[in-house]
């Protein structure tokens, strides 16, 4: 039985497809843009961890182009 997708899964998800797909940016080069190490950009993209405060992923959201709402569906 499938189960259904955490928040931290699906922000992970739409994380690195935004990233990738639609910006085009690296792990490192985004890490570098909004303050944070390429290790915690990897574990937010593999649904281990999630920014700690909502001011967080709004400056990811912008930094790739997407609302926090995007990220989080």
């Amino acid at each position: 039985m499938a189960t259904k997708a955490t928040t931290r899964q699906r922000f992970g998800f739409n994380l690195k497809a935004a990233r990738v797909a639609i910006v085009g940016l690296s792990q490192e080069k985004l890490a570098h843009q909004i303050g944070v190490t390429v290790n915690t950009v990897a574990r937010w993209e593999r649904g281990e961890r999630e920014p700690d405060t909502l001011a967080q992923v709004e400056v990811v959201a912008r930094a790739v182009g997407k609302t926090v709402g995007e990220l989080l569906e």
